[in-house]
């Protein structure tokens, strides 16, 4: 005898049985950014402040790679291997 490859699904009888495949109503999960790396390009490094208005928290030498946490125009927040903070955006380029 061939096998049975028919699924069957229990459903709890407090609800009605769906009988249109358009009456069923899917959830997406959100989607989840995948992390973007950055390399800074700053010839005399790279101030990472605890605030865009705060105080230097270290400096970055030019080429250490950072992950970005928030992206901006002007400020970008990011977490490197010893700091997280905000830099300024424009010294930061795709790793």
């Amino acid at each position: 005898m061939g096998k049975n490859n028919s699924k069957k699904v229990l459903v709890d009888p407090a609800f009605e049985e769906v009988t249109n495949i358009d009456d069923i109503v899917t959830v997406e999960t959100p989607d989840v950014a995948t992390p973007v790396e950055l390399k800074v390009s700053a010839a005399n490094g790279l101030r990472v402040r605890k605030n865009p208005d705060g105080d230097v928290l270290g400096v970055l030498v030019n080429g250490s790679k950072v992950t970005e946490l928030e992206a901006g125009d002007t400020w970008t927040k990011i977490k490197s291997e010893d700091l997280e903070g905000w830099c300024m955006t424009k010294f930061l380029v795709k790793a």
